[in-house]
């Protein structure tokens, strides 16, 4: 989409935006682009918190991120207008997943698939 977007905008919008809109909207989509991978790794990383029956620590989390979402809207928009909205978006669900990983980490002592098999199946 950050590569193959400003094409895919043209065919889209049928020629309703000059080249000016048709600018902005590239790089609003550049910037959300960035996000994906982290937002779709953020609903993964919380769903492992659910399934150990903790449903506060990823809405703590998600206040947390909401409010650096707010700041990091506030200054980008000032720098870059509407695409800075987006910017702000997937540095706020990166933020998200780093502390999401970082908790979950320091709860099961590390990340490892093999480890964690073979101490449940330990008596």
């Amino acid at each position: 989409m950050a590569l193959a977007g400003r094409p895919l905008i043209s065919i889209l919008e049928g020629g309703a935006f000059d080249a000016e809109s048709a600018d902005r909207v590239f790089r609003v989509l550049q910037f959300f682009a960035l996000g994906i991978v982290t937002q779709s790794a953020v609903e993964i990383a919380a769903r492992a918190f659910y399934a150990d029956k903790d449903t506060m620590t990823p809405l703590w989390i998600a206040l947390i991120v909401a409010g650096i979402n707010l700041g990091l809207a506030i200054t980008l928009s000032n720098l870059y207008n509407v695409p800075g909205l987006a910017l702000a978006n997937s540095i706020a669900a990166g933020c998200e997943l780093l502390l999401l990983i970082v908790i979950l980490r320091r709860r099961w002592q590390g990340i490892d698939g093999a480890h964690c098999s073979e101490r449940r199946s330990k008596p």
